[in-house]
């Protein structure tokens, strides 16, 4: 995923929804493309866009919103021993899946 969204580009997890770079500036803008420059960037932040599905009435509704079964748990800063996966099954999982 990160060297994907490295590369500024979206990386899509299906059912979940969208993850992506934006950038935070300073100021209030410039009146030309040349006046343009790094410097106004003051920050980066992930973006998330949920997957959404079209309803019977037309409606839509986004991930994340209905029962699905998903659950939530609180990260507390370290992983114990027994979740953290070992650095030769670390290589495999990451191949698994797609990222659209």
């Amino acid at each position: 995923m990160a060297d994907f969204m490295k590369e500024s580009r979206a990386v899509h997890f299906e059912g979940l929804g969208w993850f992506r770079y934006t950038t935070v500036s300073a100021g209030n803008g410039v009146a030309t493309k040349e006046e343009v420059s790094s410097d106004q960037i003051t920050g980066l932040r992930v973006q998330f866009t949920p997957d959404r599905t079209r309803n019977m009435s037309g409606g839509y509704t986004r991930a994340l919103i209905a029962d699905e079964g998903i659950t939530f748990m609180e990260w507390l800063g370290k992983e114990s021993d027994e979740t953290q996966v070992p650095e030769d099954e670390e290589e495999e999982a990451g191949n698994e899946g797609s990222f659209g």
